[in-house]
């Protein structure tokens, strides 16, 4: 008999739970997540010829670059390619993806490449015509001991340039400078 009522309050404490749980949970859905504006990154839009000069490499490098929202409108796409160059004689792709995160009012840049190359960057934006990136993945490699922000300044709506440097092992400072022009 006791064992009857032991089963008995057992099952009507875990109803009580079950149902206290019930009551809790949400039954509407969440709302769908708003998308950003990319209208501060909307100038980017189209296809682009650039270039690169590291100090430390006798020649330019060149490349180009196309940039389009995907079709959620959540990310601008930029796909670049680079035939190599005479002292990196290596054919590369890369895509970098942009969207702005409202929740750490931030932007965000997810980068990968056909070399094996990966970053995750963040940035408040433009400030004045300046945008900084900051790469939340850099660590110290075989060479390069520290890397600075990668700065772009927009100099008009078909032109920018690109700035960012690292320190090697060495000691040796190095720059890399740049610019795309709208094609």
């Amino acid at each position: 008999m006791r064992s009857i009522f032991a089963l008995a309050a057992t099952a009507l404490f875990a109803l009580s739970i079950s149902a206290a749980h019930a009551q809790s949970m949400e039954s509407t859905p969440a709302p769908a997540p708003k998308k950003p504006s990319l209208a501060p990154v909307s100038f980017l839009e189209g296809s682009w010829s650039c270039w690169y000069k590291s100090s430390r490499r006798p020649s330019v490098g060149k490349y180009s670059v196309t940039y389009a929202p995907d079709m959620t409108g959540f990310w601008l796409i930029e796909k670049s390619t680079s035939p190599g160059t005479p002292w990196f004689p290596y054919p590369s792709k890369s895509v970098d993806m942009i969207t702005y995160d409202r929740d750490s009012s931030r932007w965000i840049d997810s980068y990968t490449d056909s070399q094996g190359n990966y970053d995750l960057s963040t940035s408040k934006g433009w400030v004045g015509s300046k945008w900084v990136w900051h790469s939340l993945a850099f660590l110290p490699g075989p060479d390069i001991l520290s890397q600075t922000d990668s700065t772009v300044t927009k100099i008009s709506a078909t032109k920018y340039s690109t700035y960012n440097g690292f320190v090697t092992k060495k000691g040796r400072k190095v720059s890399v400078t740049g610019g795309c022009t709208k094609s």
